[in-house]
């Protein structure tokens, strides 16, 4: 990364996001996609922390500060960075009434965490943001489980670790506290789908910030 490069992309998320090794750490996905706009514009690739994608043209994104939280409440939404814990989640959610649908316990502290690990129910989850390999941002899902169309890009994240890509952000299916819908247990680890072609399913989808659901910020 060149010096002004450097200097442009601390411009937008502090000089406190720019990490060792200069790992870029947008602060919420808002922060994010100028940072993939800047990448662009210089014609510099980036890519997530963890996909192995480094050297000196790559600029590399971690998701340690993606930790805010914006709760939807006549939608029925919460929308919460990877970085999130679930003690912040229930706080606010709960301080709305609400609660997380269908949310099992889980060992990941990190929102961001227990999708890659699949600890989440399908039910749970309205959609993801994932960062590619290839520095794409993919919103994908939708307010209810009919208004997914094609691949279900947000359930094959539950479960999938870094191999879909990086996880971004969540934004959770809310219900009343006073419902109590019983948890359910994820999906566990993915071991693939032998009649899905995952690539097919990202090769529409591999702009950077293409947008597939109201899990934008």
């Amino acid at each position: 990364m060149n010096d002004a490069l450097r200097a442009q992309l601390a411009a937008i998320v502090g000089a406190s996001g720019i990490g060792a090794n200069d790992v870029v750490q947008p602060a919420d996905i808002a922060q994010l996609r100028a940072v993939l706009g800047a990448c662009s514009v210089a014609g510099v690739a980036a890519a997530h922390a963890g996909s192995g994608a480094g050297g000196d043209a790559t600029v590399l994104i971690g998701d340690e500060r993606l930790d805010a939280i914006r709760v939807e409440a006549a939608a029925l939404l919460l929308h919460a960075g990877a970085g999130c814990t679930w003690a912040a989640v229930r706080k606010k959610a709960a301080a709305k009434k609400l609660a997380v649908s269908g949310l099992s316990t889980t060992r990941s502290d990190r929102v961001g965490e227990s999708i890659a690990l699949g600890e989440l129910a399908r039910r749970s989850v309205a959609g993801v943001d994932l960062l590619t390999g290839a520095g794409a941002l993919i919103s994908a899902g939708g307010r209810t489980l009919k208004d997914v169309v094609g691949y279900d890009v947000a359930g094959l994240a539950i479960g999938s670790g870094t191999r879909l890509g990086l996880v971004m952000g969540v934004t959770l299916r809310l219900e009343p506290a006073a419902a109590g819908t019983p948890a359910q247990p994820g999906a566990g680890p993915w071991r693939g789908d032998g009649g899905l072609d995952v690539a097919a399913a990202f090769s529409s989808l591999s702009m950077p910030d293409q947008a597939m659901s109201p899990t934008s910020d």
